[in-house]
């Protein structure tokens, strides 16, 4: 078996600890001759973890044959038995239970189904939409966030290298093997900024770091607002949901939202204690209704028990606030528009949330 350590100089744009309980992280990805467990087996492992210093060591363990595969697997689940969180991309589908299949198959105990895990996979999925991802394989946001790579393999493709590698001991296969592996570990530490996207979507924690700003350019039939958030976003991103557009950039959304000016309706509950007046258009409560003539008077349906309400409003992408306003029922919510909305940021906290959990 050969090991290889690297002492790296890296930075991480995301607060690791927030991650999990543990405050050990380290970072675990696996190189294997197959897709499953059953008729392949590992050849390589690879870990990455934050020194005290503020550096980071990589280690990676290489079955030189296949038959070293039992010390690669044995040292690393001794070596990661002393970390938390266990942070991976997609090792809950694929790596974390490869590993553990292949040491039942050699009878070794593993730690490695057993210990608090991170699925950066998971997390991080979630921002296809918003992102404009093509799909969510780690090069792909690798490419979203302009990382580059020597590496020009992908896993499938090394597996007739290591072969090859198994028979010749070249050199240039070796560097192969370790560059795919390392640049894989060390790519999901720079891939932790895409969890900032995850934590505006899933509203982890509170959005706004302040009041919003009305800018240049709103009127009657749009507000555009400037809104300070408390994370900072790597690249640039833009969209568009229904009637709102955003841009998110640094740590910036700026958001324009239509208006509109006119007569809405405003529907009242438990229908049932109304009578509707078509010729006011309009419904009353039972109590009131006594007093209206009976040819003046329908019993109300879902449909037409409501008042009207003249104003500007702004639509709403969840029922954030306690009046609603359609144009009829079942179409797009409205809420009324007001400036001095824009001093209450606990409305729009709840508004932003709800916008970005219809991105998801």
């Amino acid at each position: 078996m050969k090991t290889i350590e690297k002492i790296l100089p890296l930075t991480t744009p995301y607060d690791i600890r927030t991650l999990g309980a543990g405050d050990a992280p380290i970072f675990l990805d696996i190189e294997t001759t197959g897709l499953s467990p059953d008729w392949s087996h590992v050849y390589l492992i690879g870990c990455i973890e934050p020194l005290p210093d503020g550096q980071w060591k990589i280690t990676q363990w290489l079955a030189e044959t296949p038959f070293e595969e039992r010390r690669v697997l044995t040292t690393a689940d001794t070596y990661v038995s002393r970390y938390a969180p266990l942070i991976h991309f997609n090792g809950n589908r694929f790596d974390l239970p490869f590993l553990h299949r292949r040491c039942e198959e050699l009878g070794l105990s593993s730690c490695f189904l057993s210990k608090e895990s991170v699925d950066l996979y998971q997390r991080i999925k979630i921002c296809k939409k918003l992102c404009g991802l093509a799909n969510n394989r780690q090069k792909t946001m690798e490419d979203f966030l302009r990382i580059s790579r020597e590496d020009r393999y992908d896993g499938g493709q090394l597996i007739s290298v290591y072969h090859e590698y198994v028979k010749t001991g070249a050199e240039e296969l070796l560097k192969l093997l370790l560059l795919h592996n390392e640049e894989d570990i060390i790519g999901m530490t720079r891939l932790l900024t895409m969890l900032n996207y995850a934590d505006l979507l899933k509203g982890r924690g509170p959005l706004l770091a302040g009041e919003p700003e009305l800018q240049k350019g709103s009127g009657n039939e749009a507000q555009i607002l400037a809104f300070p958030l408390t994370r900072e976003v790597p690249v640039q991103t833009s969209f568009r949901l229904e009637q709102w557009y955003g841009i998110l950039k640094e740590d910036m959304l700026k958001l324009r939202i239509p208006l509109l000016a006119g007569e809405l309706r405003y529907y009242l509950p438990n229908y049932r204690d109304y009578y509707y007046l078509p010729q006011e258009d309009m419904a009353i409560h039972k109590s009131v209704a006594a007093y209206v003539d009976k040819d003046y008077r329908l019993k109300a349906t879902k449909d037409t028990c409501y008042i009207k309400k003249s104003g500007i409003f702004l639509p709403l992408p969840e029922d954030i606030v306690k009046d609603i306003f359609q144009v009829n029922l079942g179409s797009t919510l409205y809420g009324e528009w007001k400036e001095e909305l824009l001093f209450d940021t606990g409305y729009w906290e709840a508004y932003l949330q709800a916008l970005f959990r219809r991105l998801v």
